[in-house]
């Protein structure tokens, strides 16, 4: 099929610069997702 492509080899080239902004990223949202599971802990008392 045109245009499908393994994920390995989308991701091979992406940049260095952009790499570490995805691990920013994932990061931020890894820190809400606590964020909310504690707030929704709290709340549920």
């Amino acid at each position: 099929m045109t245009g499908h492509h393994k994920f390995n080899q989308l991701i091979q080239n992406i940049s260095p610069e952009r790499k570490a902004k995805i691990e920013q990223k994932k990061a931020q949202i890894k820190e809400k997702i606590e964020l909310n599971k504690l707030n929704q802990a709290f709340w549920e008392k």
